[in-house]
């Protein structure tokens, strides 16, 4: 049981650092977006300052959104 649930871990791992991997890629080909996540965290903290969950909720849905266009783009499912 003990090795299924460290394989399970390690899977879910390498599920998520694809996940940043692939934002990491499509920001470096689209500054634009750069720019865009940088202005959210600046207007998030700024409006959440005292609400971290609302601010991790509200940047977590942009960053869903590129990995999403970026899925479409590099033909990922």
């Amino acid at each position: 049981i003990m090795k299924g649930n460290v394989v399970d871990n390690i899977s879910l791992i390498l599920q998520a650092l694809s996940l940043q991997i692939l934002f990491r890629d499509y920001l470096n080909k689209y500054p634009m977006y750069v720019k865009k996540y940088c202005d959210l965290k600046q207007e998030l903290a700024n409006k959440y300052a005292d609400d971290r969950k609302k601010y991790t909720a509200l940047k977590a849905e942009f960053i869903s959104d590129v990995i999403g266009m970026a899925k479409e783009e590099f033909n990922i499912k």
